[in-house]
């Protein structure tokens, strides 16, 4: 957890000291996680608590070692060389104008001197970031430049009073090779999600073919024949069911019956159609108990393939349910995926806007974005 000793200079004291409390805090959690599950261990052992720790705490410690070797990699090891790079040079007070441009890198921001005018070439264009503010604005800032002519990296830092940014200074085939880089990338992620959909889409269309098939069994088993049939066994069965993105216990009846057709024995299980487990277990139990074992019930079938029996005929009220909520969450789903598709491509129209401004304002210059 060494954050190195370099010497820092002042006005990047505080960024290191909210970088390593983070870091401290990340490592702290992993560590009360541990504790956490070793306590509820000795307090309630069970196979459940190691099976969750087993998977839960791996996972928290790689990520815990991916994000902090990622900030040692990058972050501070930046601030470390803009340190450098402020305690050895002299600044020079500028001008920083974003264009509103972004790349994988950062921000695009054009650079004047103070002393020349605003329709004036710009001192130059650069990529920059921070560890704090994401987004510049459009509107023009005093900042002190940093910038040693002789760095061949045409490394940059900037103090723009309330926050310190640092990048390079950038060319035209940098910059276009950036724009090309983040196109892709946000058209991967719209492939991406245009994907997830599809494969919503398909899977919800598959609930329903379902939905359909069963709507239309509780339909005709009202006016199926039946005939009388022996309970066999009854009981309650807890089972996980998917409610969002997490996994709850529910309770569902479990009746098997016999009843006989033209001779032939059948065995049924099915109370009615679309029957689904309920997180009541009172009224899991109070639908097991009006088939006791051993019981008589009434069992209709369909005549056309008598293997298929039910208890309760007629019941469509579970399976026009279960329909509205594939319907509500398709129409929720679809709002959703157009929602952020369509801010997506906002946010490609306004990049290819803000680069096209850009680029026409710089052509005056000679200079090609």
């Amino acid at each position: 957890m060494d954050t190195g000793r370099h010497a820092l200079h002042p006005r990047l004291k505080p960024v290191m000291r909210v970088i390593t409390v983070s870091r401290w805090m990340l490592f702290s959690t992993v560590v009360l996680l541990a504790v956490v599950f070793a306590v509820l261990y000795i307090i309630h052992p069970g196979r459940v608590l190691l099976i969750a720790a087993a998977i839960t705490l791996p996972l928290m410690s790689v990520l815990f070692l991916v994000l902090d070797r990622l900030v040692m990699k990058t972050v501070i090891r930046r601030i470390h060389s803009t340190s450098t790079l402020m305690l050895s040079t002299q600044p020079e007070a500028m001008v920083m104008q974003p264009t509103g441009v972004s790349l994988m890198q950062g921000h695009i921001v054009e650079l004047r001197k103070q002393d020349t005018a605003q329709d004036s070439p710009p001192w130059g264009l650069a990529c920059i970031t921070t560890s704090g503010q994401k987004y510049l604005g459009r509107k023009p800032r005093e900042v002190l430049v940093y910038h040693d002519a002789a760095d061949r990296e045409s490394r940059l830092a900037l103090d723009g009073g309330k926050q310190i940014f640092w990048g390079t200074l950038t060319t035209a085939e940098q910059r276009e090779q950036g724009r090309r880089s983040l196109n892709r990338v946000l058209l991967l992620v719209l492939a991406l999600l245009v994907g997830i959909g599809v494969l919503f889409y398909v899977q919800s269309t598959m609930r329903m073919e379902t939905v359909r098939e069963n709507l239309r069994l509780a339909e005709q088993s009202a006016h199926w024949p039946s005939v009388p049939g022996v309970v066999q066994s009854s009981g309650v069965e807890k089972r996980k069911v998917s409610r969002g993105r997490s996994k709850v216990t529910a309770y569902a009846a479990e009746v098997t019956y016999q009843y006989t057709v033209a001779g032939d024995t059948y065995t049924g299980s099915i109370i009615r159609f679309c029957y689904a487990p309920t997180r009541s277990l009172q009224t899991a139990r109070e639908e097991a108990a009006q088939y006791p074992a051993g019981g008589s019930v009434t069992v209709a079938y369909d005549p056309a393939a008598p293997a298929l029996g039910v208890l309760q005929p007629g019941y469509t009220d579970a399976c026009q349910a279960d329909a509205r909520e594939i319907r509500v969450g398709g129409i929720a789903m679809t709002g959703m995926m157009i929602l952020v598709i369509a801010i997506f491509a906002a946010i490609m129209w306004w990049q290819n806007k803000c680069y096209a401004r850009t680029a026409a304002r710089l052509a005056r210059y000679g200079i090609r974005f």
